[in-house]
């Protein structure tokens, strides 16, 4: 006989019985439910309790099986129950991963839709394919991240994904701008994925050139689409038009603000990143490991970044390996404006023995030590030129 709440067991799975008592997670607020989920996930209890915490105030659901090594089939069949019980009850869900899932596509597609408030969709490694994407560009339409890391998502798939994609929107929006009343604005202008969707994962997809293509022409809020071609598929839409002064003004920009490339791929070239950078304005930040390793006979650096600010000065460390540093051993003339850098990359490119001209402007990061350590490295044997502007953490000049 199942135990109940009224008798002795010398088990703790047995204190809370499904069968014979009420959910005592039921009436937690979303808040204390979600820590809760936390606590349980970090005690590897997720598992067990995972039926408890299936409650319509759920907002972020896990049902991965990463590092899974038993997914045979009773685990595909409590799979499938778990997210059957979820789209039931969970209508308001805005975040579910489903890693490494055993679902099939059909299972996926006969769920998805029913989330139709999710933000946040993992679907790496699973076996959602081209009808998956068609059912999320259908239903989920406030969707912002989607993860499709190792998919069998084609072209197809991302005609799906911007199925609500409208080629005049700006008229429309125009129209619907000079709508007095809330309500019709909102009946007017009904929510779009290809409006939502802000980072799009595809690596290791079947979708090709023409696929990224479609995604960054439709998707107009995309951040980050994460594949190997996003630069060189970006830099050759509009080569053409690149050539033409006049043209070039009237290209679209995107709203990219993060790219990942290879450096070994011979298709990345410093034409193609030029162009990359002029259509993506939201780009601001980098990585100097990439320049040194793309750039290597570069004469003449600027950075410079608007509105003077700098983030915090990172934490001073001694470098004992600065004779093994990787620099810009070509390097003559370095400017800094403005620029948010870390210590590390400061006195990389300050390594440089080539340096003739060095301009630092509000530059928080620079101070004695850094230019001590450089100067201990190759004392600056071509330095002509050197000059500091409202470098506050700078105070003694070497002699």
């Amino acid at each position: 006989m199942e135990r109940g709440w009224g008798q002795k067991s010398s088990k703790v799975s047995d204190v809370v019985n499904p069968e014979v008592s009420s959910n005592p997670f039921e009436h937690l607020p979303t808040e204390i439910l979600e820590e809760v989920v936390r606590i349980l996930r970090k005690k590897k209890l997720m598992k067990k309790y995972l039926r408890w915490i299936i409650l319509p105030q759920l907002h972020t659901l896990d049902l991965s099986l990463e590092g899974c090594e038993d997914r045979n089939k009773p685990v595909e069949k409590q799979m499938f129950e778990h997210l059957k019980c979820a789209s039931l009850k969970c209508s308001m869900l805005k975040n579910l991963k489903l890693t490494h899932n055993v679902l099939n596509e059909e299972n996926l597609i006969g769920f998805l839709p029913t989330f139709k408030y999710l933000q946040v969709l993992d679907l790496a490694w699973t076996s959602a394919g081209d009808n998956c994407m068609w059912a999320l560009g259908t239903h989920c339409k406030y969707l912002r991240i989607l993860s499709l890391l190792c998919c069998e998502v084609t072209d197809f798939g991302i005609q799906g994904l911007c199925l609500d994609y409208i080629e005049k929107e700006d008229d429309e929006d125009k129209r619907i701008s000079k709508a007095s009343d809330l309500e019709w604005q909102e009946n007017c202008a009904p929510p779009r994925l290809s409006n939502s969707l802000e980072i799009l994962h595809l690596n290791r997809t079947n979708v090709t050139d023409k696929g990224l293509q479609e995604a960054l022409r439709k998707l107009r809020s995309l951040k980050i689409l994460g594949h190997e071609s996003t630069v060189e598929v970006l830099g050759e839409m509009h080569r053409e038009d690149w050539e033409n002064t006049e043209k070039r003004n009237k290209i679209p920009k995107y709203a990219l603000s993060k790219i990942l490339f290879d450096i070994r791929n011979e298709q990345t070239s410093i034409d193609r990143l030029q162009r990359m950078v002029f259509l993506c304005p939201s780009i601001t930040g980098f990585k100097l490991c990439t320049i040194i390793d793309c750039c290597p006979n570069l004469r003449k650096l600027t950075l410079y970044k608007s509105g003077g600010k700098t983030g915090p000065i990172v934490e001073k460390k001694e470098y004992s390996n600065i004779q093994e540093r990787k620099t810009l051993g070509k390097l003559q003339e370095l400017t800094l404006r403005a620029t948010k850098i870390s210590t590390d990359d400061l006195i990389t490119l300050m390594s440089s023995l080539s340096l003739k001209s060095i301009e630092l402007e509000k530059c928080e990061t620079f101070n004695d030590d850094i230019l001590q350590q450089a100067y201990d490295q190759h004392s600056f044997p071509n330095l002509e030129y050197l000059e500091l502007t409202k470098c506050h953490f700078f105070g003694e000049v070497i002699q």
